[in-house]
């Protein structure tokens, strides 16, 4: 998992209710909240990135009859912190794999709620180089 925040997250979304609803039900574009860890933005064109971790961008795409999704990644944050992140999304919850490039670990969450923040997502996150690196909530 690299090393900064989860570039990484999960989903089970929210209604406008605020209540739960199954995480496959409606996966549109919008800005989530994945596990409490970190948040993405599904974008129309079928690719997503993070306004809470920099460089950390990849494709999302329904499978099947919407009861099924996948969110996929790579996320370099410029000063060694460099992998990958897959997310099968079904029924039950999200499931989130991260590997880094050398393959030195794999991290892995089940069934990690996401919920829809809000339809339109905020920016990208910025490069801060001058922050010290943050450390995944996965390894913790």
């Amino acid at each position: 998992m690299k090393s900064n925040l989860l570039g990484s997250a999960a989903l089970a979304a929210l209604l406008a209710t605020g209540l739960s609803f199954p995480a496959n039900a409606n996966l549109k574009p919008g800005q989530y909240d994945v596990g409490g860890l970190e948040q993405i933005c599904l974008v129309n064109d079928g690719t997503w990135y993070s306004p809470t971790f920099p460089s950390w961008h990849g494709l999302w795409q329904i499978v099947g009859n919407e009861d099924k999704a996948i969110i996929f990644g790579h996320f370099d944050d410029g000063l060694g912190d460099v992998g990958e992140d897959s997310m099968i999304l079904e029924k039950r919850g999200l499931d989130w794999t991260e590997w880094p490039d050398d393959f030195s670990y794999t991290l892995f969450l089940d069934d990690t709620p996401i919920t829809r923040v809000k339809k339109d997502c905020d920016a990208e996150a910025p490069v801060r180089r001058d922050l010290l690196r943050r450390r995944s909530p996965m390894h913790e």
